[in-house]
């Protein structure tokens, strides 16, 4: 029963929002990975969702990038990468949910935005810190590191 909680949870969680699908308009648009940094390969593994919108901090328009779990009865991606738009403002918002035991943790992060620039690489995920949820958006070096700051630069109030 645990575990089926579990599933709704995630399917609750991450909604039935569309899928985020930019088509890459000039060879300048930032690129964008999800799920590539906070894997997890143990049975407990958490499911991350990040939705996205191009259109301002307004609830229905949020769609989704894409779900990263390792449940096999929700199906989901490894990872997936994409282009954003440069130079116009983005929003993001997450969800992350996990079962250990006979506890539920689920959580929804406070929604961000920042603006790509032309030519980046860029990591977004989402992780959990005590009982808050935290949208990370990292800038992939050329050496295929991370930077140590976050590029977010605007935390926002729930969308309306």
């Amino acid at each position: 029963m645990k575990y089926l909680n579990y599933i709704l949870v995630t399917i609750v969680l991450t909604g039935c929002a569309a899928k985020f699908n930019y088509v890459q308009q000039s060879e300048s648009d930032a690129k964008f990975f999800f799920g590539d940094r906070l894997g997890g390969d143990g049975f407990y593994t958490p499911n991350r969702n990040v939705l996205i919108s191009l259109e301002g901090n307004i609830c229905n328009s949020y769609k989704q990038i894409g779900l990263m779990t390792k449940n096999s009865l929700v199906p989901a991606e490894e990872s997936r990468t994409s282009f954003l738009p440069s130079g116009k403002e983005v929003y993001l918002k997450g969800t992350y949910s996990n079962s250990s035991g006979s506890r539920l943790f689920s959580c929804e992060s406070r929604p961000v935005s920042f603006i790509p620039q032309d030519g980046k690489v860029y990591s977004v995920d989402v992780s959990r810190m005590t009982h808050i949820c935290v949208l990370s958006v990292k800038e992939v070096l050329p050496d295929g590191s991370y930077s140590v700051d976050d590029v977010v630069t605007n935390y926002l109030d729930e969308c309306s």
